[in-house]
């Protein structure tokens, strides 16, 4: 099974000119903790329902660009699982968009992985990396996944 094959095929995204608000009411409509931004059509960043709640609600930012990561993490369709989860784990993040050339196609998470019965000892290791702490970081938070 290939990345293309688990992936989510279907991108939701948001504006970077609409409020955080918006971007936190799709998530919910759409059950996921995932939005790319866009801006004049093109894929500028992502937010995540984390972002929201750590940068939006806690310091009081209503401007979608004003929390959302700007370096966005693609691999090929073509790629293989092994080099997505070494994204993942690298960047510390659960889910990449996925491209084919250069259109995005979709987006692949962790959860996508597991529930397509590929899970294995590299999956696995993926996941501890992403939630690993650095001892030596005093200004380290921790996420929580749900499996």
């Amino acid at each position: 099974m290939s990345i293309k094959d688990i992936r989510k095929k279907k991108i939701i995204s948001i504006d970077i000119t609409r409020p955080v608000k918006e971007a936190s009411q799709i998530m919910s409509k759409e059950n996921i903790g995932f939005l790319p931004i866009t801006q004049d059509g093109n894929i500028v960043g992502v937010i995540t329902d984390r972002d929201i709640a750590i940068r939006g609600l806690v310091h009081d930012h209503s401007s979608i660009e004003e929390i959302m990561s700007k370096q966005v993490i693609a691999v090929d369709k073509k790629d293989s699982l092994k080099k997505a989860l070494e994204a993942m784990a690298n960047n510390k993040i659960k889910r990449v968009l996925v491209k084919d050339k250069e259109n995005y196609i979709g987006v692949l998470s962790i959860s996508d992985i597991l529930k397509s019965n590929r899970c294995n000892k590299e999956v696995l290791k993926t996941i501890k990396q992403i939630f690993s702490v650095d001892k030596k970081d005093t200004n380290v938070k921790i996420d929580t996944f749900e499996l």
